[in-house]
């Protein structure tokens, strides 16, 4: 199990460790999987698979290049080798990396991880001091940047540069580091949309145990080609469409950016059967007019940001697809549930079609997810309460912040901070289907009297002519908060007064909006979630 000095980075008591990390009754150091680390994965599928394509790698809609399993297994052990020995990297040595969505910067990836070290993952789109700050809050060793960006940062290695030098390496080497159940692998930071960024540590098993449940859920096999849209710096990109599709030794289209003109033409060309995309983007795929027939594609998966009735319907409607709506977060090393992939058109039409709240399927192998009550007591299906998890995918905690970890994993199970609840479908008997209703943090306060503002966001939306919307608090003199609302138009026609005409429905006069503003567009970050106060600080202020 996990040791104290490990255990007191993170600033975590053995038997919270132990309780949070139990699955079905095993506890952590009783694996579920044959393996415990994705690298003797990959080396699986490197052997078996040495000729069959593992990335094909696009750039703005152009082929770049194809790399067999073969290949890429050959690269990222010279890789290994080359910065164990030039950069002093080793077990346990802290290496930061800026990545885009390269072979390049995935190769860089997975040696520091074959070297035993950890990876610390920093999203290069953030400002500088904040990459800066994030950097020195782990004290990282090294710093890996894509030559994509135009950063600098002190002491900072491009990643292009190391991949020239090993030329000087003559014949094959091969990196082998012995990695138990509990070693770190993966430093990621939260999305920082409620409030501070906080680096959250991944072990090899976490990430294992997650990528194989994933692989079982989307029958991931040799034959299957997914598509990477999403940033490999989230967990999503990295996780799931590149990590679970080399485990099961699967091959991924991996484009550098979202392009939604070329979108169809790569998906066709490559035959792609899974594509990976969050609401906003499958938003925009459903405004393009002339389109390629999706025949090889299954569905879509989706998560990250709450899918509405509107998309859903949409994307069924013009596409004839599915759209296969999981949840997760990046402290249970991405996803918790899926919806079913073989659900019959009529039960996909009533989880996802007909709810104002679309499901996010049912828990996957690994964890155990509950609806719990304000005092910790697991509630009936059907009542609203927070989603909580335990089990072998949940990260060992936050870094050098006891105060989050304690409010995190209280009572044995780790918190999410998101409202939900269960539901059942009559033929179904065996599974429950989770639907998210909002954020904890969502909920203010107007004169003592609760809003959620994802509720408020529920009803914009169902109102003719509203393409996109957010609503934010600001602060209010007298009421102590206010909501404020930040909408996009579909139809030129629709006003404020029909807004606040349907808004006055639901809500009584003293929580309805204090100030509407249209816009063109709303900022999301690259992985469709809304900063709130972001958003409030920008329009409201």
């Amino acid at each position: 199990m996990y040791d104290q000095n490990q255990l007191n980075e993170i600033n975590l008591e053995k038997d919270i460790f132990q309780k949070v990390h139990i699955y079905k009754g095993r506890t952590f150091d009783n694996p579920i999987i044959e393996y415990n680390n994705i690298l003797e994965y990959f080396r699986l599928s490197a052997r078996k698979y040495p000729d069959s394509p593992f990335i094909i790698e696009v750039v703005d809609g152009n082929e770049k290049k194809i790399v067999s399993y073969g290949t890429a297994y050959f690269i990222i052990n010279k890789l290994a080798y080359y910065i164990k020995e030039h950069y002093d990297i080793n077990l346990n040595s802290r290496v930061a990396i800026l990545p885009s969505n390269s072979c390049e910067s995935f190769y860089m990836i997975l040696a520091i991880l074959l070297c035993g070290a950890v990876a610390v993952i920093i999203n290069p789109n953030e400002p500088l001091e904040r990459i800066r700050a994030q950097i020195n809050a782990v004290e990282c060793s090294k710093i890996f940047i894509d030559l994509t960006y135009s950063h600098h940062i002190d002491n900072m290695i491009l990643i292009q540069e190391v991949l020239e030098a090993l030329d000087g390496i003559s014949g094959n080497v091969e990196v082998i580091s012995s990695i138990n159940n509990e070693q770190a692998a993966i430093v990621m930071y939260t999305t920082g949309t409620t409030s501070a960024s906080k680096p959250i540590l991944q072990m090899h098993y976490n990430i294992a145990v997650n990528c194989y449940a994933l692989i079982t859920h989307h029958n991931l096999t040799n034959n299957t080609r997914l598509m990477c849209t999403l940033p490999i710096f989230y967990a999503n990109g990295l996780e799931f469409t590149l990590f679970a599709t080399m485990m099961a030794g699967a091959s991924v289209v991996l484009c550098n950016r979202f392009d939604p003109l070329s979108f169809f033409k790569v998906l066709q060309k490559y035959e792609v059967h899974i594509a990976s995309l969050v609401p906003s983007m499958l938003n925009t795929l459903t405004e393009i007019k002339n389109f390629s027939e999706l025949k090889s594609l299954n569905y879509f998966v989706t998560a990250a940001a709450p899918l509405s009735k509107i998309t859903s319907n949409l994307v069924w409607k013009k596409f004839n697809k599915k759209i296969i709506q999981g949840y997760g977060l990046t402290e249970t090393t991405n996803f918790s549930t899926l919806l079913p992939n073989n659900l019959s058109e009529h039960d996909y039409s009533t989880l996802m079609l007909e709810p104002e709240i679309p499901s996010v399927g049912s828990e996957i192998l690994g964890n155990e997810v509950v609806i719990l009550d304000s005092i910790g007591n697991i509630v009936d299906e059907g009542i609203e309460g927070e989603i909580c998890m335990r089990g072998h995918n949940i990260m060992a905690g936050y870094i050098n912040n006891s105060e989050a970890n304690k409010e995190c994993f209280k009572g044995g199970w780790f918190h999410s901070g998101d409202l939900g609840k269960f539901i059942r479908l009559d033929n179904h008997h065996n599974k429950k289907f989770l639907c998210i209703t909002g954020r904890i943090k969502n909920i203010i306060k107007i004169n003592g009297q609760a809003l959620s503002l994802d509720e408020m966001d529920r009803i914009i939306f169902t109102i003719p002519g509203v393409k996109d919307c957010v609503t934010c608090s600001i602060y209010d003199e007298y009421a102590g908060e206010a909501p404020v609302c930040l909408i996009v138009k579909d139809n030129n026609s629709l006003e404020e007064e029909t807004i606040f005409n349907y808004l006055s429905k639901t809500f009584s006069k003293e929580r309805l909006p204090r100030k509407i503003l249209f816009t063109d567009f709303i900022p999301r970050t690259k992985n469709g979630k809304l900063n709130r106060s972001m958003i409030a600080n920008q329009f409201f202020s």
